[in-house]
């Protein structure tokens, strides 16, 4: 007979036999947990159990080995537990935000890894992670994804020596490239793309499939809006726009960190991170590595610190990856034609052939003259846009300009760049020399107006810094630190202070309340898992207290019980003093017979304690 589900490894959801450690996997149940993660065998929907991290837990959330016990197949169960935000609380299953500013956070967190997760699960890609349902239990949500054998993208590399060979890494990253072009699609990004986010999961050929993991966009949103969460992306492959709120992304942001992914392949170095460079751009180009350089011209587009100057879309960066079209060259004439008898034949098959090979070097001539054309217009106009447009329009043509105007589009990129570093620079020293002249001079009057004006520019920004936050905190960081500044703004800080103040109070309220509902509409469910989890640790008394009128015949079923498992428990209705509560559960008799039962069970409130009133309405499976 087979295992049930709880004889089963954790760490690989095979029978061990009753040894430690499991002889399949290695895995060691015994060995102490860290209290940050689901205990193991954890139920989730009375359908999922939780077993081994997969990977390393994350800052935004838990990965763990799961097992379907309806479909009885491994499954990954993806946790959303943004750490910085929320811990377990004291029953070591329910994630509760750390305070009330943090839980509102939390809470839109959630809904984006709802929403995202929903979207996905529409997505039928093979290079997409495959999400088979989405549950939500413990103040929190769960993915529950395909199951894949393999490795990262960043283990496979550590085991080639760090670097793959140019034609391996374009193999690998057109895929990823598919598979983004799906979910931007969507209208949704990954926002968080990088060697431990892509899975190589073996193939039944024994080749890989690249498959795109562990998207972003709740890190994102918590990001945005917490104070505690400082990186909303990882350094090296992140663009510059995912370093702030007001960042503009979109497609060309997934771009970047592609095409960052393609440079650590290619080179083994991680790019600079894109805030460093924004001061001193030292990325080292990929040809510095070895890598061709027109390979390296790509890579170095894609990684533009401003997004107008990478590829728009995943499609831009394949055709960019593309390799070059071959030169046109002089026309290979057709093999002679088979002997024919007579002259006219021989003259009419000439003259075709003749006609052909004329027609087909005056369209390749004219198709490259249009592209001369449009090159020249563009050089004319010299605006990123002209040449934006040259370059969308070429393909028809071979494109043989599209070095130059890509040439020229990071020409333009800089000269914009240099033009505002510069701006600011000779504003600064402007501002710099007046007051070293009024000091000079030693005007009082001048210098005391001159740092009155600065203060007020200090306690302005400090105001509206708090006022874009809108929250709590920000408003009191104010109100504390003004004083040195003048307070100008104190009395609208402490007017918002106060709103902010009513409103998380009322919220807090609220949540009380809807608390202490739920706990009472929950009180029955909770009496009929106490029975079976007294069942299954075979406390018999214990069992039946839970029991409204216990019966010797109560007594025989459960010493007769040798393993018990609850598919399925829910509250269906509940009044002052009496409820039903929807029950599937399964049972294995010393005898080895498995019995499984479904139905409503009555409930009864007495002196303030939910016990079962009968398991007649049950019916057998």
């Amino acid at each position: 007979m087979d295992p049930t589900p709880d004889a089963l490894c954790p760490g690989c959801f095979t029978d061990p036999g009753g040894t430690h450690p499991c002889p399949h996997c290695g895995y060691d149940e015994r060995a102490a947990r860290p209290p940050l993660l689901l205990p193991q065998r954890t139920l989730l929907q009375g359908q999922f159990l939780v077993g081994r991290v997969l990977g390393r837990p994350g800052g935004f959330g838990i990965t763990y080995l799961g097992w379907d016990r309806r479909l009885e197949r491994r499954v990954a169960i993806k946790e959303f537990l943004p750490r910085d935000l929320a811990g377990r609380g004291a029953d070591q299953v329910t994630v509760v935000p750390h305070s009330p500013e943090d839980r509102e956070v939390f809470h839109y967190g959630l809904e984006q890894f709802l929403r995202e997760a929903r979207t996905l699960a529409k997505l039928d890609h093979p290079n997409i992670v495959r999400v088979m349902q989405v549950c939500e239990a413990n103040g929190t949500a769960y993915l529950v994804m395909e199951f894949y054998q393999g490795l990262t993208l960043a283990e496979h590399l550590e085991r080639q020596g760090g670097r793959l060979d140019e034609d391996s890494a374009r193999q690998l990253i057109g895929p990823v490239l598919d598979g983004l072009r799906a979910v931007h699609a969507k209208g949704f990004l990954h926002r968080d793309i990088k060697p431990q986010n892509i899975y190589l999961a073996r193939t039944e050929g024994g080749g890989v499939r690249p498959i795109l993991l562990d998207f972003g966009a709740a890190r994102q949103a918590v990001g945005e809006r917490s104070q505690s969460v400082s990186v909303l992306g990882t350094p090296g492959y992140a663009p510059f726009e995912q370093y702030h709120s007001r960042g503009q992304q979109g497609p060309w942001t997934d771009v970047y960190a592609v095409a960052a992914v393609l440079y650590r392949m290619v080179t083994g170095s991680t790019p600079v991170p894109a805030n460093e460079r924004m001061a001193d751009d030292d990325l080292p180009p990929a040809s510095a590595f070895g890598v061709s350089a027109a390979l390296s011209a790509t890579l170095s587009r894609a990684l533009a610190l401003k997004p107008d100057g990478r590829p728009q879309s995943a499609a831009a960066m394949q055709a960019a990856l593309a390799p070059p079209p071959a030169p046109l060259g002089d026309p290979v004439p057709p093999p002679p034609p088979p002997p024919v008898r007579g002259p006219w034949p021989w003259a009419l098959l000439g003259l075709l052939v003749i006609g052909a090979l004329v027609y087909w070097q005056f369209d390749a001539m004219e198709g490259r003259h249009q592209d001369d054309l449009a090159f020249a217009a563009a050089q004319r106009e010299d605006t990123a846009a002209a040449y934006r447009t040259y370059l969308a329009g070429c393909a028809a043509s071979g494109c043989p300009h599209r070095a130059e105007a890509q040439a020229a589009l990071e020409r333009l990129a800089l000269t914009a760049e240099r033009e505002r570093t510069d701006a600011a620079r000779a504003a600064l020293m402007k501002e710099t020399d007046r007051y070293e002249s009024v000091h000079r001079e030693g005007d009082a009057a001048a210098e005391q107006a001159w740092a009155q004006r600065v203060r007020g520019e200090r306690d302005a920004t400090a105001f509206n810094t708090a006022r874009g936050l809108d929250a709590e905190a920000a408003y009191r960081a104010y109100l504390d630190a003004c004083h040195e500044n003048g307070c100008a703004y104190a009395a609208p800080a402490r007017r918002r202070l106060g709103e902010l103040e009513s409103a998380r109070r009322a919220e807090e309220a609220r949540a009380a309340a809807a608390r202490q509902t739920q706990e009472a509409q929950q009180a029955p469910v909770k009496a009929v898992v106490a029975y079976f989890d007294h069942a299954r640790a075979g406390r018999v008394d214990a069992a039946l207290a839970s029991l409204e009128n216990p019966k010797p015949s109560s007594r025989k079923v459960l010493e007769n019980l040798v393993s018990v498992a609850l598919n399925e428990v829910r509250l269906d209705t509940i009044g002052a003093d009496s409820a039903q509560v929807l029950i599937d559960w399964t049972g294995i008799t010393k005898d080895r017979k498995t019995e499984r039962y479904r139905g409503l069970v009555p409930m009864v409130l007495r002196d303030g304690t939910w016990r079962i009133g009968s398991f007649g309405g049950l019916v057998r499976q």
